[in-house]
């Protein structure tokens, strides 16, 4: 016996596919779905309720001259209408068969929530009413000249602030504020109103139903949505086009206006909110309803431009069919039996919605794990990467698994396998001894040079680049303070002397005896050291080197303080490299390896080197700015409240001598401390910093 159909369930004309076969809708009012059919399915059902038995069914098709089967073939049909639900409930023991079915696909709490609590709608309004008693207000908005005016004055918009652009994207500021927030979210709220409204009164112009508008929660965050499924109804391409576009023509349309209302109002909270509504319009239409990656609007126009419903669904079953073709070439048939354009679309749409889904997956991951308290945020992150992108290859892995047979009887699979065993060897085998440690070059010995107290320039004795000798003569100062110090020194001492030689003859000066050879001593120690003082003033090189610098305010007669620098010397004879190890590579170096410099300036020869000194302590603030990542460096760092340079992860400091071979290299030069450490694998390291990210958030 046949089972019976439903009565309320009618057959569509649907529009012709894109190879210009005819396709028919089995429209579904009870759960409020189409169903798109190919012109034989359409004519089995067509007769399905006129038959009792599979066999009299056979027989009405096959008088068709359309339709060469058996009754295998009458059983897939008979498979596919109990799929769907399509038969009479009420019919003896095939609401046994709806009942199965439902406990089979009935999702357990695990399951239900890992959909859930990323995306579920709520249902709040039966707009359809409503929809039809406005809709001749809502045939102005569609109305060409209406369309043509906003776009004039879009444009005339558009130029108007490129007039002031400047002053356009300083209101960016207003956003930032709690007003400008709030005032964000509004807008917001406002735009995705107007824009399920263009979705809402399209359908219903083209003659389609709106049963429910709505919220959907999407990652907690509250999106409305319009149940335009009705749409599938229609036959014209153009008009399924409309609706799909409408939400976003609608939203260009009140940017248009807001960006010529903010071009002409003064300002004020009025200007404010025309910035904040062409803002809000132009960024979610722009990146995110016309994405075609995501089932928003860019999505369904893609399909209904393409001409190919389920678009998704079904790139992404070719896109599988294609890689089990290119890894094993089973010669089986493609699921889909398009023109090869067609099939090349599906692949490479396919292949930028996986990449999009794992970049997408892993960072709703990193969301979910930062927005809940850090336990759940790990199981949440866990559930996110296990469910949705190591579940669907798992889900692939057992096809091929049940497809072992065809793929072990299979040459390509011999290659294939060769291939990734070789991978997994690149992977597991420690190739690499590599170790980059981020470093300056700089000269072992470097001093800057400072007078020892305000004074006037008489010499400048060297040049800049100059070669010079240790105890050779920089720059002369002199100092006329000291001069008369030493002078009036002199004075105090001769009369000092005459006092203490005719001690004898002068009763007072006899009682002041010890006083006076004090006072001589003290003159005396007082005068050598101001003529040290004066020689300090003739500035010389405390070594052999170069003058790598030299003040370009130095000229005679030119006084200068003690905060002036004079020079700065280097030994250019003997110059280090110094620099931080990240802790992951930490245990891969040590003392006496040996490496090589190599400059960021690609110009800049490489050095040879040797690992002097590695701390056995990690540092807790960055020391070498050149080395920061907000310097230009490779460190990662983050500023503190002090206003250190916290690293992001442990570094700990590495000395390194450096042979010049005779190049003098600049004062300081930024690059890499090249050496070859211990041997790690890709897949060890991989596994080490999983670890380490594993440990450092649980709080072990």
């Amino acid at each position: 016996m046949l089972p019976s159909l439903r009565r309320e369930l009618t057959l569509l004309e649907g529009s012709p596919s894109v190879t210009g076969e005819p396709r028919w809708l089995i429209h579904d009012p009870l759960q409020h779905r189409y169903i798109q059919i190919d012109e034989v399915t359409h004519l089995v059902l067509a007769v399905w309720s006129q038959c009792r038995t599979v066999d009299e069914l056979l027989e009405r098709v096959e008088a068709s001259g359309r339709f060469a089967g058996d009754q295998a073939s009458i059983g897939k049909f008979i498979e596919f209408v109990q799929r769907h639900k399509l038969t009479d409930p009420q019919v003896e023991g095939t609401w046994k068969t709806l009942a199965a079915e439902n406990a089979r696909n009935t999702r357990s709490p695990f399951s239900w929530l890992a959909h859930n609590y990323l995306f579920f709608k709520v249902p709040l309004w039966q707009p359809q009413a409503f929809l039809e008693r406005t809709l001749p207000l809502a045939r102005i908005a569609m109305a060409r000249w209406f369309i043509g005016l906003v776009a004039g004055i879009g444009c005339l918009g558009l130029y108007l602030v490129s007039r002031q652009w400047d002053a356009f994207a300083s209101t960016f500021q207003f956003v930032f504020t709690w007003e400008g927030a709030l005032t964000t979210i509004v807008a917001l709220a406002i735009v995705k109103v107007l824009h399920e409204m263009g979705h809402a009164y399209s359908a219903v112009y083209y003659g389609c139903r709106v049963p429910t508008m709505g919220l959907a929660f999407m990652l907690m965050a509250p999106l409305l949505y319009t149940d335009v499924t009705d749409a599938w109804r229609l036959r014209e391409h153009r008009q399924r086009l409309v609706i799909a576009a409408a939400g976003v023509l609608v939203e260009l349309g009140v940017a248009c206006i807001c960006l010529f209302a903010w071009a002409v109002l003064p300002d004020g909270p009025l200007r404010s909110v025309a910035f904040v509504l062409a803002a809000t319009s132009l960024l979610t239409s722009l990146f995110i309803n016309l994405n075609p990656l995501m089932r928003f609007d860019g999505y369904y126009l893609l399909a209904d431009w393409l001409g190919i419903e389920n678009l998704q669904d079904r790139s992404i079953d070719v896109a599988r069919w294609d890689l089990r073709e290119r890894l094993f070439r089973l010669r089986a048939a493609c699921p889909e039996q398009l023109p090869a354009r067609y099939v090349r679309t599906l692949l490479v749409y396919a292949w930028c919605v996986w990449l999009y889904r794992l970049f997408l997956f892993i960072g709703i991951a990193l969301i979910v794990y930062n927005y809940f308290f850090k336990a759940l945020g790990i199981l949440l992150f866990c559930l996110e990467i296990g469910y949705f992108i190591a579940r669907p290859l798992w889900s692939e892995l057992k096809i091929w698994y049940a497809l072992r047979a065809s793929i072990y009887a299979s040459r390509r699979s011999g290659l294939t396998v060769g291939v990734a065993a070789a991978l997994i060897l690149v992977c597991i085998i420690p190739w690499s001894t590599r170790v980059e440690i981020p470093a300056v070059l700089e000269p072992e010995s470097l001093m800057r040079i400072f007078p020892p107290r305000a004074a006037r320039i008489v010499s400048v004795h060297v040049t800049h680049g100059q070669s010079v000798e240790a105890g050779a003569v920089l720059v002369t100062l002199s100092s006329p303070d000291i001069g008369k110090e030493i002078d009036v020194s002199r004075i105090k001492l001769r009369l000092a002397r005459m006092q203490h030689a005719r001690r004898i003859a002068d009763a007072t000066d006899r009682e002041a005896s010890l006083e006076l050879e004090s006072t001589v001593a003290s003159l005396n120690n007082r005068i050598e050291g101001l003529e040290r003082e004066q020689q300090e003033l003739v500035i010389r090189a405390p070594f052999s080197g170069r003058i790598a610098e030299i003040n370009p305010d130095l000229h005679p007669d030119r006084w200068i303080s003690v905060k002036d620098m004079l020079a700065v010397v280097v030994d250019t004879r003997r110059w280090v490299a110094r620099g931080y190890v990240a802790e992951e590579s930490l245990w891969r170096v040590a003392k006496g390896l040996n490496g090589t410099f190599v400059p960021e300036q690609p110009q800049r020869p490489n050095m040879d080197g040797s690992i002097v000194d590695i701390s056995v302590g990690a540092v807790g603030q960055i020391e070498i700015l050149d080395l920061a990542s907000i310097h230009g460096g490779r460190i990662a760092v983050v500023p503190d409240e002090k206003r250190r340079l916290v690293p992001i992860s442990a570094q700990y400091p590495v000395y390194a001598k450096v042979e010049t071979r005779g190049r003098l290299p600049e004062l300081i030069e930024r690059g890499v401390m090249v050496v070859e450490g211990q041997s790690e694998s890709f897949a060890s390291r991989v596994a080490r910093r999983s670890l380490s990210v594993l440990v450092r958030e649980s709080g072990f």
